[in-house]
């Protein structure tokens, strides 16, 4: 071959180059999985395992007869009241054709990743980030506690971050309100209506609650009422919580995975494993690994490895299980005593970091998981509470927060209301830096008006 003038030689060549890769296994995935189930859902799963593999038997079978006949009653004492209730009424062709099946968002987030012709590793970071995001389909951790976590660069973790917000439903992977709004707008056709409704979502989205919004933002944005009020149609238009499409409307039955009892002066945790189907390998079969057929040693074998690994996923769950309790319980103690209004500030990050595992892991830990608790029953998510810096260097909870708030407007006379500026001023005062858009948020979830409209 003549390139320029000089004759190129073509040879092919035989290179040998050793290369790391990081792939899960079979039974890694599956581990990852019976983590993340729920009592109930991982109670489902082994009895689909004990129908399909005969080396699997139950090793308490008058217990978990028992657990299994007590919720088919329950369930079926449900549906007949919900049939007596809706005797008389016609059922439409919609209700009928409905797909009772529900996706979840996870595996909507995965099934798109499987599309995607990307590196495995990028592949890699994205589905420990869809791991992470809470149940709004937001991803509150920072860039840098999660190139920690996943020991990958923030420049690596902003790449998928970006990736994950291209995703259906449009918001999921937000860090905030504001970006999650702003991300479903820009999905929209450029206008300049578009433009001055991001605007207002990053600049003024606490003052859409004031009443005469639209004279006001008109005044400040250089524009007419009537530009704003499209701009807020847009707005309005979106959905603040994307991940939540995914959430199931039925009933749901709570089986409390871990129960919470005290001991002396102190609270101990106790992982409930009668709740979780106890399983060993059959003696019988497991006699004939060694006779009968090729063939028939060879099923025998793989279902025996299946069953062995089923066996130590569950017990790798509970253990895991007990020790992300016994940590939150020593931190939550206050809880227990107070309710909400003791809970202290605690992440996932924190707990991971205390226990030596990675952050996905303790997310996966207490997904759909329920403690039973001296003050009800609490969604183990909810201990988890972000915190605030305050002037005692020792930061508060959202949670103590927000009851601080409470209490003010509980307490605020009713011809002079305390607005959010005058709440954030108090709280400053009280050695807690807050800004009024945070105050507002806070006012906005517990479902207290502005000030302009609790006046009385």
């Amino acid at each position: 071959m003549r390139l320029g003038g000089r004759l190129m030689r073509q040879h092919v060549e035989l290179v040998l180059a050793q290369q790391q890769r990081l792939a899960m296994t079979h039974t890694m995935q599956q581990a990852v999985a019976i983590l993340q189930m729920g009592t109930i859902e991982l109670w489902n799963f082994t009895e689909t395992a004990l129908l399909e593999n005969p080396l699997l038997e139950r090793a308490q079978d008058d217990l978990r007869a028992q657990f299994e006949q007590s919720l088919a009653t329950t369930k079926r004492e449900w549906r007949e009241r919900q049939r007596l209730r809706g005797l008389g009424q016609r059922e439409d062709a919609a209700s009928l054709m409905k797909d009772e099946r529900v996706t979840s968002l996870s595996g909507a987030l995965r099934e798109q990743v499987g599309f995607l012709a990307i590196h495995e590793r990028t592949a890699r970071i994205l589905r420990g980030l869809i791991d992470c995001l809470d149940e709004r389909g937001y991803l509150e951790l920072t860039t840098a506690e999660l190139a920690s976590a996943f020991h990958v660069s923030e420049l690596e973790i902003d790449s998928a971050r970006s990736i994950l917000q291209g995703f259906e439903p449009r918001g999921v992977g937000a860090r905030d309100l504001n970006e999650c709004l702003t991300l479903q707008l820009l999905d929209r056709a450029p206008s300049d209506v578009r433009s001055l409704a991001i605007e207002i979502v990053n600049e003024h989205l606490v003052a859409l609650a004031e009443p005469g919004y639209a004279r006001h933002l008109a005044r400040q944005l250089r524009t007419t009422s009537e530009r704003v009020e499209e701009a807020v149609a847009l707005i309005r238009a979106t959905d603040p919580r994307p991940g939540l499409r995914y959430t199931q409307n039925e009933t749901e039955y709570i089986v409390p995975d871990v129960s919470v009892i005290q001991v002396g002066a102190h609270y101990v945790t106790v992982v409930n494993d009668w709740s979780v189907p106890s399983l060993r390998i059959s003696q019988l079969y497991e006699s004939c690994l060694k006779r009968g057929s090729r063939e028939d040693q060879a099923y025998l074998q793989r279902q025996w490895v299946e069953a062995k690994t089923l066996i130590r996923s569950i017990d790798a769950r509970q253990r895991t299980l007990q020790r992300v309790c016994d940590l939150m319980v020593e931190y939550q103690e206050d809880f227990f005593h107070q309710g909400p209004s003791g809970l202290r500030p605690l992440t996932m990050k924190a707990v991971a970091d205390a226990l030596h595992l990675h952050v996905s892991t303790v997310s996966r830990t207490v997904a759909g998981k329920y403690v039973q608790t001296p003050q009800g029953t609490v969604e183990l998510r909810r201990f988890f509470v972000n915190g605030l810096p305050s002037a005692q260097g020792e930061d508060i909870s959202s949670t103590q927060l927000q009851g601080m708030i409470r209490r003010m407007i509980e307490q605020e006379r009713g011809a002079h209301p305390l607005s959010d500026r005058e709440i954030a001023e108090r709280l400053f005062a009280m050695g807690n830096r807050v800004s009024r858009r945070t105050v507002a948020k806070y006012r906005e979830e517990m479902g207290f008006k502005a000030s302009s409209r609790r006046k009385r």
